[in-house]
């Protein structure tokens, strides 16, 4: 009786040593991937200038219905080294400054409160049912670094 004692005792313990080696360090995200999360290269779109506003559009086939109904789109603004996600909107000296997105399938209509000419964007579609964050910290999901470096998604 003994010695099947020892043996399960033998086995918790090398079970327990295994499992700890694979943990992830308090604060460290887990693992994770690109696993059917989708994203665009950087787009460059040209704004128009229309009565209230400046519009812009650009193709994105990977939104289809299904997508729109269950994943998490997400779309980033490259100016420069500036990267920032959408909504925009900042208050300067009084005057608030927009820009938004309206997303449909196969499409992203964009809207500037503002004068902008070419400017960069990208969209990142992240599947309903895949992780967001790691085991300990949530991913903050406007913010471009955290999310390109959460799915390895290349700059």
């Amino acid at each position: 009786m003994k010695s099947i004692q020892a043996i399960i005792a033998a086995f918790l313990l090398l079970s327990i040593f295994t499992f700890q080696g694979c943990k992830p360090k308090d604060g460290e995200p887990g693992p994770a991937g690109t696993a059917n999360v989708q994203y665009s290269d950087w787009i460059t779109v040209n704004f128009t200038s229309s009565i209230n506003a400046y519009t812009a559009s650009l193709t994105a086939a990977p939104i289809t219905q299904d997508v729109l109904d269950k994943a998490d789109i997400r779309i980033y603004w490259k100016n420069g080294d500036y990267i920032v996600g959408l909504p925009y909107a900042q208050n300067i000296s009084g005057t608030v400054y927009t820009l938004h997105q309206r997303i449909f399938v196969g499409k992203i209509e964009l809207t500037a409160s503002y004068s902008l000419t070419a400017q960069q964007f990208r969209y990142v579609v992240i599947p309903g049912g895949a992780p967001i964050g790691g085991r300990k910290t949530a991913l903050d999901p406007s913010d471009y670094e955290a999310v390109r470096k959460a799915y390895n998604i290349p700059d």
